[in-house]
């Protein structure tokens, strides 16, 4: 289990700072609201102070031989691909880099996990190398882990 400590300085108490969770997006099924998902994004993009949580399961994740899968529950994006699972994330990671360098952390959800253990993929560390293809910071939590915030006073 992962510890991951962050530090952010702060102007004094009465700076505020807001954490968006982000997660169960399930991009590449029919039912989820890109449109929504597009403006939180911009959201924490926009608004100073904004950090995110990448909470898992980001992409559905559903390949051809899972027994979920069903043609007519992909989105019309990802409908007659072949490679799935490449595209998904390929698109997610264009929808998440304008803000990977505010991502405090990123978990791993049951679907990134279940296609690293049938597939031998790791779409998981795909997307987190993909949004923070620069930065030192490790952000990748795993299954489960703890994150530590600090708020030390800026001194200058």
């Amino acid at each position: 289990m992962r510890c991951i400590v962050k530090t952010i300085e702060s102007a004094g108490r009465a700076e505020v700072f807001r954490i968006i969770p982000l997660g169960d997006a399930h991009l590449g099924s029919v039912a989820c609201d890109e449109r929504l998902l597009r403006v939180k994004i911009a959201y924490i993009r926009d608004t100073p102070n904004c950090w995110w949580i990448g909470m898992g399961d980001m992409a559905d994740s559903i390949g051809r031989i899972d027994p979920r899968y069903r043609e007519a529950a992909y989105a019309k994006w990802l409908q007659g691909t072949d490679r799935v699972f490449k595209r998904q994330k390929d698109y997610l990671i264009e929808l998440l880099q304008p803000i990977g360098p505010r991502c405090l952390c990123y978990l791993k959800g049951n679907h990134e996990d279940h296609i690293e253990t049938k597939y031998s993929s790791d779409l998981y560390l795909d997307v987190v190398e993909g949004i923070r293809p620069t930065e030192d910071v490790d952000i990748a939590m795993g299954l489960s882990g703890f994150l530590v915030l600090k708020f030390p006073r800026h001194r200058g």
